[in-house]
């Protein structure tokens, strides 16, 4: 998934953002992301549906570097979309 390689490669900008207590720009970073990109959403439940998945994202991904990304990057991937199938 390009969004949990994408984290892993910024981790020192996350880190500094954490620090700052700023790491919730991800978040809106992620939201924005997924609101604007790909196809227009057709309707305020499929912007609520994306907004939806930007959250659970950003929180994985917070999660997992909380945890000092001991996991790699596929494990993530396999979890994030396991999750989006429950």
């Amino acid at each position: 998934m390009q969004a949990v390689r994408c984290f892993a490669r910024n981790a020192e900008f996350v880190e500094c953002l954490q620090k700052a207590g700023l790491e919730q720009i991800l978040l809106g970073g992620i939201t924005d992301y997924m609101l604007h990109t790909g196809e227009k959403c057709a309707s305020f439940s499929e912007e609520c549906t994306r907004c939806y998945y930007a959250g659970a994202l950003y929180n994985v991904c917070m999660h997992w570097f909380c945890g000092g990304m001991a996991q790699d990057e596929r494990t993530v991937t396999q979890a994030v979309l396991s999750a989006m199938k429950a």
